[in-house]
């Protein structure tokens, strides 16, 4: 079989006329779409959707959790599976994100699914530490190849809450004494 990349184009709502009586009609706010086409006859190639994902803790304090997208391109015939993992860079499981492992299993037709990693909290202040999420051991499917082969680790950088900065940068700030005018008799 001659395998087919999707298709994609995009539809835009232009002016509303109605011939009806007093009937009022606006656009809403959305007005463009994005059209993907997907050669079913093929079982597909599976990848991220993006290869590097940027987020920050919850400024709450909680564990926050990230969806990480991934498709099924160029096809979606039969069931499919794909595993997946984490993996450490700067980010150390356990202490800056939860380890994580699994299975995504594509039905016949799907052509998205996510991962949930769960980002913990630990306050930082300037730096970011990033962590990998990698695919592999495809069933009945194929991986990114070539130039795509990126596709198949998503780097997930975390990044420090501004809203948390901010609010210790205040607290320095209202610690921070002016010692010239702390001296004695002054």
């Amino acid at each position: 079989a001659n395998l087919e990349p999707d298709e994609f184009f995009s539809v835009a709502l232009g002016s509303i006329h109605c011939d009806v009586g007093d009937v009022k009609a606006n656009l809403g706010e959305h007005k463009h779409a994005n059209i993907r086409i997907i050669d079913d006859d093929d079982p597909g190639v599976i990848c991220f959707a993006q290869s590097v994902l940027r987020t920050s803790e919850d400024a709450e304090g909680k564990i926050k959790v990230v969806k990480v997208m991934v498709e099924r391109r160029n096809g979606s015939r039969g069931e499919v599976s794909i595993k997946y993992r984490t993996e450490e860079d700067s980010a150390k499981p356990d202490t800056d994100y939860e380890d994580t492992s699994g299975e995504l299993v594509f039905a016949d037709g799907v052509a998205e699914m996510q991962i949930e990693v769960k980002i913990v909290p630990r306050g930082r202040y300037e730096s970011e530490e990033r962590f990998r999420l990698l695919l592999e051991e495809p069933k009945g499917c194929q991986l990114a190849e070539n130039s795509d082969r990126d596709m198949n680790i998503c780097t997930v950088i975390i990044e420090s809450d501004e809203e948390a900065r901010d609010r210790v940068d205040r607290v320095v700030k209202a610690l921070q004494m002016n010692w010239d005018k702390q001296q004695l008799g002054q």
